[in-house]
């Protein structure tokens, strides 16, 4: 009875230590994780300047896509200068980007055409491409997901091309973390798997991995030939004035409506410029021919992610309550050519997403109503007036749209 009642109690003891151990095994792997995601959140936020090559790869398996976009990119954060909190100047094949703090400008090496936004807000860079899970991006949101108890945040080490590295993973359900500041709303039932990659030397990020649950699309962003303490550009190269002899203003958005968003050409209650706009089927619809109709343009494109989540709730939200109604819905692609809008358009329709697109392959009536990112809405009324606009993605544009169609009907 005493051995019997003398192994009871080891047995009890050793169960009680695993226990405790398991405890503090997991205590010590989520301070371990913390004290990691702090330290690469107090690496970006103690950066003045930053050089680096951004390498963007979208991979959409599901619509058969694949693009990649390389740009040179200085960037600078200056808190105390500008309202955005930073400055760049950014190149790639085909534009010189630049934010100086008091205007945005962009020039394109093709057409020697200038666009230019002389009063940039978050607004204006929320939606630039290669700032899209950026080092920006993470060193406004990570503060964010650190103190986002309800977020699991695991740390893990990997190795790639024979270099270690610690992996950060979480998942944000319903919602994406946005270019700058903020996350943005997305149909539900979707979850974003984000992978950072981390260089355990310096604590800085190499490699943002975005996956979803719906499919194995993935964007994967990353950062090369970083150098921590660039040359800065010389003073001349951040002011439009020093292109003036090579480049042309198209665009210049208008200051006179600082409540507007400052992508839009075309503002609210501004008369919408006609077009005569080119269909896959063949046809032309020119927009004037419309009046006495609601019309919703929406300007897209085949690899814009956000551009096909509209897609997916246009015939639910917007096409089938308005069928019987005088509305029409003009979606216009913009920059691409026929063939590879039908293509996407094709790979859609067995997918459920079937209605009439145009093309703007010279973006010919894009310049007449925006600049800057895509999906954008303008919704015109039965005279011809803009009436609403959008920009980006989230339930909340659609739940608006879908709104304001049916109050403009009315009238």
């Amino acid at each position: 009875m005493m051995l019997s009642y003398f192994t009871a109690y080891l047995l009890f003891n050793l169960l009680v230590y695993s226990s405790n151990q398991e405890v503090i095994n997991a205590t010590t792997a989520q301070d371990t994780n913390y004290r990691i995601l702090t330290q690469v959140s107090k690496r970006l936020s103690e950066l003045k300047a930053i050089r680096y090559q951004y390498k963007r790869e979208l991979n959409y398996a599901s619509e058969d896509y694949f693009h990649e976009l390389v740009v040179d990119t200085y960037l600078e954060f200056t808190p105390t200068d500008n309202t955005l909190g930073f400055r760049y100047q950014a190149d790639d094949e085909q534009h010189f980007q630049v934010n100086n703090g008091s205007e945005i400008f962009i020039l394109n090496k093709n057409s020697k055409a200038a666009t230019i936004d002389r009063k940039p807000t978050l607004n204006s860079v929320q939606h630039v491409s290669f700032l899209y899970n950026s080092p920006v991006t993470l060193r406004h949101m990570l503060p964010h997901i650190l103190k986002d108890n309800t977020i699991t945040k695991t740390v893990t080490d990997t190795t790639l091309n024979g270099n270690n590295y610690y992996a950060i993973s979480f998942e944000l359900k319903d919602k994406a973390m946005n270019n700058v500041n903020g996350y943005r709303e997305l149909v539900t039932g979707v979850t974003i798997r984000y992978q950072l990659l981390i260089d355990p030397t310096n604590y800085f990020p190499v490699e943002v991995l975005q996956r979803n649950t719906l499919n194995n699309d993935f964007i994967r962003t990353r950062f090369t030939t970083i150098d921590f303490t660039p040359v800065a550009p010389s003073m001349d190269s951040w002011y439009y004035s020093s292109y003036l002899g090579e480049y042309k203003t198209s665009t210049q958005i208008s200051e006179s409506k600082p409540e507007s968003k400052e992508e839009i050409v075309l503002k609210v209650n501004d008369a919408a410029n006609d077009f005569a706009l080119n269909m896959l089927d063949g046809s032309t619809i020119k927009l004037s021919e419309l009046k006495g109709k609601v019309v919703l343009i929406n300007f897209w494109a085949t690899w814009c992610a956000p551009c096909l989540l509209e897609f997916y709730d246009f015939p639910a939200k917007i096409i089938e309550p308005n069928k019987n109604n005088d509305f029409v819905l003009l979606p216009i692609s913009r920059g691409e050519t026929k063939e590879k809008v039908a293509k996407k358009m094709a790979d859609l329709k067995k997918k459920g997403i079937d209605f009439p697109v145009g093309v703007d392959p010279d973006e010919v009536i894009w310049k007449q109503y925006a600049t800057g990112g895509i999906p954008q809405n303008f919704l015109i009324d039965k005279n011809g007036l803009v009436r609403y606009v959008s920009v980006g993605y989230g339930k909340e544009n659609i739940e608006k749209l879908a709104k304001k169609i049916q109050e403009l009907l009315k009238e």
